[in-house]
This record gives C-alpha cells, structure tokens and sequence, in this order.
C-alpha cells in the first residue's frame, strides 16, 4: 500500500535547507506552512507589498493537515450554533460570508490560474447503510434551516433521487447543498506556494521555531527579529503556544486505483459532488481527476496530544476504511486500494474554530478547524492579513474573530488521562453503535445514548 497519494509530485520551487537566518529581520513570520500560513502570506502580500514576511516550516510545506486532507472546500464552519446571535440564528453578515466562501475562492483560485483539479460540484450528506441516519439527516437540515440557512442552502434529496446518482448500501435521502467543491489538496499547496514566492515571500522549511518572544522567534537555524508573529500550526501545535489548546484528533483515508468509466457508471458521482454518510465516523468521499475514489474516516486520539507525522497509514486504520467504503459502495467489492494515509486535524476545547489577535504580544493565530480546513483558511487566512494590515474589513467584526489574550481566550484541553481516556472510550463506542446499527442489534438504543454523551462530554456533539 502506498502512502499520501497528495504528495506524489514535488513542490515547484527553490529552498535552501541549510541557510542560516541568525539575525534576520523580517515584518512578519508566519509558523506553519499549511493553507493558513500561505494564505496569509497571499492576502498580506496583496494588501501590503512592501511587506517582508517570511514562513518558517519545521518540515516541508504541506506536512500538517493541508497536505493529507480530504480535498473538500466546504462553505460552512464547526461549530456555527456557538456564533448565533440572541435570536438563535446566525446574523445576516454570517450567513453572507459563509454563502460567498467558495464561489470566492474558486473565483481566487480562477485568478491565479492554480490547477488543482478543482470541481464544484456541490455536495451530499446522505442517510444510508441503516435507517438511524435517516432521522439524524432530518434534524440536521432542520438545525440548518433554524441557524437562517435556506433551501437554496441545503435541500433535501429523495431517496429515489439519491438512488439515481448513487450505488450505495440503503439510500434513504439525503442533504444536498452547492457549498461545496472538490480539489487536489496537493496541487493547491504546490500553487499557493509557487504563487506566494513570486510575490517575494521568503519560504523555509527544515526551520523549526523553538520558542517565542515578542517581536522575535528563535529557529533551529537562528534568531528572526519581527514585527509580527503568525501562529497557523493546527493540529500540529505541540511545540507552540497553542500546544494543549488545539488538540491533535487524526482522521484518515485510503485511495482507490484508477477506475474505468463503466465502474464509475455503476457507481455514481457523475457529477464529481463531495460525499459523506452520516455515520458519526464521519465517512467523506470524493472523486478525483485520475478517476479515483478516495474514502475517508474519523481516527483516534494518540496519548499525550501526539500528531501524526508519518506519510502512510496505520494498518488497523487502513483495513478499517476500507471495510467502511465496501460497505458504503457495494461495487467496490472487487476494487483495488492502492493508497493510505492519516493526519491530525486540530480541535479547540470548544469545538469553535477561531481567528485570535493579541496585539499586546503582537501576535495572531487562526485554527481549530476541526477538519474542514480547507475553506476555513482560505477566510481566516485572508482576516489575519486583514488584522494585521488595519484593513477596513466586515470579516473582523465575524463572530469568530477576538481580540486579547491568548491564554485568556483559548482554553487548554484537560491533562493526560483525561483526553485519551475520553476519545478512546467514545472512538469504541462509535465503532460498536456502527455495527449494530448496521445489523438492527437489540439494546443499540443504550450505546447511541452512551455515544451521545460522550460526544456531549467532549465538546464534539
């Protein structure tokens, strides 16, 4: 089994990985070299030119979650009922931003003439394998439609209508919105970054930061004196001042072979729509450009907040997804996987992703995306060089974004064992609710009702 299919091809540009930067003076540097850090790059690049900023990667660029996620760009954001206003309902300013998210950064993405097989295609969460998604699928578009979205937002789909556009185990219905689009996680890193260094940003990889002053950051290749300092680590943050207050939960996928147009046929996705379950495994799909079907899941949580830093996947983890996949799509049965992969993806205490300014310490951070990254950097990487620039900007009035400390804003996590002892348990239960739904086992009532308070417990539900 091959490892992350993202990363087969090179990343297009020069970087010197034993260039020293002792005594370096830049305006800004940026810690992470995912989709945040380069789209704040971008952004503060585009409203201020003049600006030195530099992006310092402990490894290579893409190595966190922007390199071995999902491929989806979704309009939406975890935890939209904690931005409500007092009528319970998200304000207009939030439904537009939300609304415009992806047709903008298509529209950005147009512009820059980046090819990274972009589809926007829409997408579907769709009640199948057993007949508890059903009802779960039902209270979901009924909570969207509660927070002010509309049916030009989220519509449901028949189960014949699902039928039609899919060969999956017991189509029930589905949610089907057009705030989603499909792309290549790879090749948009590879062109961000191409695009980034053509506007004189300065990229380091190999350049660990080691610690954090204000106004300066020691590197594992010297001291970078700054003006500003730019926090985008995510689920990769155990050596950041946001260690403990995002937390590294890994997810998963695994990758079919190329398949020829008569299986496709048979299997659907004629549209090259984004595609889940709604399973709490979280099961997420895609079809990419070389005709492959990539299947995703939830993960687990490894003791002592340790992300994944490996390129494969775990064999447990693997046959896993690939035991769900077959279930969901039956024609897969005979189907070869050729790759597998795993990442960690970062979640707050609060399940809320978050744009921080501490202006005192002159530094801002953004994250906690909880695994729909994708669209959140592309806005939260635009509102940091917003903050940071003093533009005139409606995205830094969101209910997301803060302004103060740090430690005073974003709560740390509890100390081992309590995280590991919380996701194990409800990873468990997770997978034994999952089969006995799948097989109408008596007594499930008691373990979804188990699942429910641990998700509860855990700020996931």
């Amino acid at each position: 089994m091959n490892n992350c299919l993202w990363k087969a091809t090179p990343l297009p540009y020069d970087c010197d990985p034993l260039a020293q930067l002792d005594g370096t003076k830049t305006d800004v540097a940026i810690i992470g070299g995912g989709y945040t850090g380069l789209w704040t790059a971008y952004w503060l690049k585009k409203l201020a030119p003049d600006l030195a900023i530099t992006v310092l990667e402990a490894y290579t660029l893409g190595h966190g979650a922007s390199g071995r996620n999902g491929g989806w760009l979704m309009g939406s954001l975890e935890g939209l009922t904690h931005f409500v206003t007092s009528s319970g309902r998200l304000s207009q300013a939030v439904l537009s931003e939300l609304r415009t998210l992806v047709t903008s950064a298509v529209g950005t993405l147009t512009e820059l003439e980046i090819d990274c097989d972009l589809k926007h295609g829409g997408g579907l969460f769709a009640a199948s394998r057993y007949t508890a998604q059903q009802p779960r699928a039902q209270a979901m578009l009924q909570a969207l439609w509660a927070l002010g979205f509309s049916s030009d937002d989220y519509q449901w789909l028949s189960a014949s209508d699902l039928r039609s556009r899919f060969t999956i185990s017991q189509p029930f219905g589905a949610i089907e919105t057009p705030h989603v689009a499909t792309l290549h996680p790879g090749k948009l890193l590879r062109g961000l970054a191409s695009e980034v260094q053509k506007l004189g940003v300065n990229i380091r990889e190999q350049c660990a930061a080691l610690s954090f002053k204000k106004h300066s950051v020691q590197t594992s290749r010297g001291l970078i004196a700054c003006k500003h300092i730019v926090i985008a680590t995510e689920g990769y943050s155990e050596k950041t001042p946001m260690n403990r207050r995002l937390i590294s939960v890994r997810s998963g996928m695994v990758s079919t072979a190329p398949m020829s147009q008569q299986q496709w046929q048979q299997l659907g996705f004629s549209r090259h729509e984004a595609f889940c379950d709604l399973s709490r495994a979280s099961t997420y799909c895609q079809r990419t450009a070389d005709n492959r079907l990539i299947v995703g899941a939830r993960g687990n949580y490894a003791w002592g907040n340790k992300p994944w830093h490996a390129h494969g996947a775990s064999a447990k983890g693997t046959r896993q997804r690939i035991t769900l996949a077959k279930a969901l799509f039956p024609t897969l049965k005979d189907v070869e996987f050729t790759h597998a992969w795993e990442g960690s993806l970062g979640i707050s205490r609060r399940l809320t992703p978050h744009v921080v300014f501490d202006h005192k310490a002159c530094i801002a951070t953004a994250g906690g995306y909880a695994g729909e990254g994708v669209g959140a950097s592309f806005l939260f990487g635009r509102t940091l060089a917003e903050g940071i620039t003093g533009c005139a900007s409606n995205r830094l009035h969101m209910p997301w974004v803060m302004r103060g400390n740090i430690d005073n804003i974003i709560p740390r996590w509890e100390f081992e064992p309590l995280p590991w002892l919380g996701f194990t348990t409800m990873t468990a239960a997770i997978a034994l609710e999952d089969a006995m739904l799948s097989h109408e086992l008596p007594g499930t009532w008691l373990v979804t009702k188990a699942c429910d308070a641990l998700e509860t417990m855990m700020g996931i539900g």
